[in-house]
């Protein structure tokens, strides 16, 4: 009495076995339906970083105009005046350059690893 019958008329085994494809063919699903969610969520982040540095590109695109027309009035000539704002952007890319290990690369790579690995944020 190897296989017994049970009450619905297949084997303990077969069932046994149709329960264990059924198992991995929903694990299969669920490991699919996390990735998917996982990529809505790094795409969903990703556009917004994108969108937010877009909108703050322009504003800060427009004060330097403002700040080239203020230096311009307050140096007698627009061309001074957006001239200066050069300078002034020439100096801040030095800096950043030379802090840009500390300031984007560390800061990048934990903002990356937050976003990745965190499950607090689903």
């Amino acid at each position: 009495m190897a296989m017994e019958e049970n009450g619905k008329g297949g084997s303990a085994t077969g069932d046994m076995l149709s329960s264990v494809k059924e198992y991995i063919s929903l694990k299969i699903d669920e490991t699919k339906l996390k990735g998917v969610e996982g990529m809505a969520l790094f795409c969903s982040r990703l556009l917004y970083i994108f969108l937010a540095a877009l909108t703050i590109l322009i504003a800060f695109i427009l004060f330097a105009l403002a700040l080239g027309f203020l230096l311009g009035e307050y140096l007698g000539s627009d061309s001074l005046g957006f001239t200066a704002v050069g300078i002034l952007f020439i100096i801040l890319f030095g800096i950043l350059y030379l802090f840009r290990k500390r300031l984007f690369l560390n800061g990048l790579v934990r903002f990356f690893i937050k976003i990745l690995f965190d499950d607090n944020s689903r």
